[in-house]
């Protein structure tokens, strides 16, 4: 039987007549509008045009049956800041280096809102996480941003709030562009933790009588994490309903938000694209929220385009995709120029060459893990840690890792270094542009559960006291060939008054980093190194580290740094690194 994206793709001018999209004659009428409507958090097999049962997305639900389901479209990290960053530039996290909570875009990547707003479009942005803000660079190329996260601290002021408040901006957004196209981000802080949702959502999804004393909350979802709350089948299924109630919430407002298009008169000449910028875990890999790994409930995302004026015609496509190809699949359905240089991702409407995307990556929390994913397989790589491969179309809940069967026959570690270095011929990785996280920035990632208390703390006043590791002498070859392996040797120093561990729930790791004479990151980060036993007050102890040359020659600065998972790396805690001049031949 042929398939949807058959069809579609052997008529690539018939696609574009049909579907609105570039190259097809554009009707009298108002401007053309792009609505992005971003969930954070909402995990693609909970909503209803992915088969889910239960009624959590009617809105775009409606707007699937109008449009295009991308049935297996993924996030590029299982968390905001850096899924964004990759959907702004169409660049890998590896490549962005947006990658912990003080990161933000590189003043040189052009980013999806500058060049709409080049193209002459009004931009306008309403968003609710505090990671999608000023300071992380996502405000660059609006004409009109509001992050209603950074305007307030989340305990003033409910959701609920928030979205009638959006409405109103919504609308005066529309007033002011009336006679231009425009390009609208949406972004919604539903159903990401915590899962407490109003009554009139709950009412609809949670069960009758049930034992579970479960609420929802982001301690209580954090303790399921870490293992520290037992949590029962009856609670399980609560967590489920809230999550739902949750995501029942946020369809509300795309909902609320469709109708100020359609009270505009701008509906039918909107393109409206709805996705989600990571996924959820109800703990099937043993793991709860999002953040730290790359299993599919983590990663897979919802991606629904409904075209203007009714140009589209239903289909499902089942060709891998992933946020990073949004900037230049949005640019080409608009009709807007690309920038200069060439993007990591493509266009989903690559007719003229019918050319698939053959793997889409996922890089989990500050790189800890990455996934590389076809159609038919996934593959799996830690830095620490043992290797995985899932034959994912006979074993979509990813249960059984084939490699140990036979390492040779599944092992895809030259597909994920070829791929990763044709990304890389591509496009080089951006300077990472970190900053110090404040106080209040610290404060404000503990309500949305990224941090914990004393973690906030840490990253506030570094350094802590009690403990202070620094490094001590570096010793390194100084000349080296292309690619070549090398050992560095390090000293761990302890210099504080407490006894000092690297392991625990934020484990401490030595990497390393490159940079070219013009001190740009040419490597962002290698395999990582345990650490081993603790350092007690005062003590030293030498560390090895196995370090990869680059594949180009010239001469370099290399860096040992510390990483704390899930926090910070040393360096961008004000740890100065350890470093070494090295010439590769």
């Amino acid at each position: 039987m042929q398939s949807d994206w058959a069809r579609v793709s052997r008529a690539g001018l018939l696609l574009m007549l049909l579907l609105g999209v570039p190259g097809c004659r554009r009707q009298p009428g108002p401007p053309r509008g792009l609505l992005l409507f971003v969930f954070d958090a909402a995990r693609a097999d909970h909503v209803g045009a992915y088969g889910y049962a239960r009624p959590t997305t009617p809105a775009a639900d409606a707007l699937a049956r109008e449009g295009l389901v991308f049935r297996n479209a993924f996030a590029a990290a299982p968390y905001t800041l850096a899924s964004f960053a990759s959907l702004f530039t169409s660049k890998y996290p590896i490549f962005t280096n947006v990658i912990r909570e003080g990161d933000g875009i590189d003043p040189a990547d052009a980013t999806l809102a500058e060049s709409f707003r080049a193209a002459g479009f009004a931009t306008g942005a309403f968003v609710a996480n505090v990671f999608i803000g000023k300071d992380h660079g996502f405000a660059r190329g609006f004409e009109t941003f509001r992050n209603y996260e950074e305007e307030a601290a989340r305990a003033d002021r409910s959701f609920e709030t928030d979205s009638s408040r959006l409405a109103g901006d919504v609308d005066e957004f529309l007033k002011k562009s009336a006679a231009r196209r425009f390009f609208l981000l949406v972004h919604v802080l539903l159903p990401h933790n915590p899962y407490t949702p109003p009554e009139v959502f709950r009412a609809r999804f949670l069960e009758k009588g049930s034992s579970s004393r479960f609420s929802g909350t982001t301690e209580e979802l954090e303790a399921a994490d870490a293992g520290s709350l037992a949590l029962t089948p009856a609670d399980r299924r609560r967590l489920v309903d809230l999550y739902d109630a949750n995501l029942n919430f946020g369809d509300s407002v795309l909902a609320r938000v469709i109708e100020r298009l359609k009270t505009a008169g701008r509906l039918d000449s909107t393109d409206v694209v709805v996705t989600s910028d990571h996924g959820e875990a109800f703990g099937e890999h043993g793991r709860y929220l999002h953040n730290s790994t790359v299993y599919d409930e983590m990663i897979r995302i919802p991606l629904i385009v409904r075209f203007a004026r009714g140009h589209s015609r239903p289909g499902k496509l089942e060709s891998v995709s992933d946020n990073v190809d949004l900037f230049p699949t949005l640019a080409e359905l608009e009709e807007v120029p690309l920038p200069a240089g060439p993007l990591q991702g493509q266009s989903l409407w690559n007719s003229a060459h019918d050319s698939r995307k053959p793997y889409v990556l996922s890089y989990a929390v500050e790189l800890e893990s990455v996934a590389i994913r076809s159609p038919s397989f996934k593959y799996i790589r830690r830095q620490i840690g043992d290797p995985e491969y899932y034959q994912v179309v006979l074993d979509p809940g990813e249960r059984t890792n084939l490699l140990p069967q036979d390492r040779e026959r599944y092992s895809k570690e030259k597909t994920l270094a070829d791929y990763q270095a044709s990304l890389a011929r591509l496009s080089a990785p951006s300077l990472a542009t970190s900053r110090p996280l404040t106080a209040e920035g610290a404060a404000r990632l503990w309500a949305l559960g990224y941090l914990s208390p004393r973690i906030s703390t840490m990253e506030a006043e570094l350094p802590a006291s009690g403990w202070n590791v620094r490094y001590g002498a570096l010793s390194v070859p100084a000349e080296v060939g292309r690619g070549e392996t090398l050992t560095a040797v390090v000293e761990l120093v302890n210099s504080g008054t407490e006894r000092w561990s690297s392991f625990g729930r934020f484990p401490v790791r030595a990497a390393y980093h490159w940079f070219d004479a013009r001190g740009k990151p040419a490597v962002f980060e290698g395999i990582r190194t345990p650490l081993g036993a603790a350092l007690g007050p005062g003590e030293s102890r030498q560390i090895v580290v196995k370090i990869a040359a680059p594949a180009q020659p010239g001469d370099y600065r290399v860096a040992i740094d510390l990483v704390q998972e899930f926090v910070a790396w040393f360096s961008a805690r004000g740890q100065p690194t350890a470093d070494a001049r090295v010439h590769v031949k």
